[in-house]
């Protein structure tokens, strides 16, 4: 039986109209409140020296980046910066937050820290360096609206967020 060449043409425009509609609403998916790029800020004494500290955070659905700059006030110098970033999973009641590679900042010619971070995954000195202090998985409470959102993780796997910096509320930037 053969099918009329019109058919075969309907049925094309209507297989690629349906794709279309079908990837387009895919699009429409609202990105999660949490979603963004947030920022944390703090002052810290310590020796009678005053640190300005700057925690920025961006999330998407399913991955994170976090830099923690730490400046000292007086002359303004950074003196580290900390980076971490990896994957998000999320269920119903909860996110995890897998780390894959960590950060530091660049150096200049007379050996000081730039704002720019480098990454360093698995496999690198400064991973492999490093990741003992660091969890790789940390599991986290958000709770997000569009100017705040509060993030509650154990970062030194003591079994508890009472510790300074697991329980933060940053601002949308």
């Amino acid at each position: 039986m053969k099918i009329p060449c019109i058919y075969l043409v309907y049925f094309s425009l209507i297989s690629l109209t349906g794709a279309a509609f079908l990837n387009s609403c895919e699009s429409l998916k609202d990105d999660p409140a949490y979603a963004g790029t947030w920022q944390y800020k703090e002052t810290i004494t310590s020796d009678n020296l005053v640190y300005n500290t700057t925690r920025t955070l961006v999330l998407t659905r399913r991955t994170f980046e976090e830099i923690y700059v730490i400046e000292r006030e007086n002359p303004p110098v950074i003196s580290a910066i900390f980076g971490m970033s990896g994957d998000i999973r999320t269920s119903h009641t909860s996110f995890i937050f897998t780390l894959k590679a960590l950060g530091t900042c660049v150096k200049d010619e007379m050996d000081m820290c730039t704002e720019e971070v480098a990454f360093y995954g698995p496999g690198t000195s400064h991973f492999d360096e490093n990741i003992q202090y660091y969890s790789t998985e940390v599991p986290c409470e958000i709770d997000a609206d569009q100017f705040r959102l509060r993030l509650v993780r154990d970062l030194n796997n003591d079994q508890d967020t009472e510790d300074q910096g697991e329980d933060i509320e940053f601002e949308r930037i």
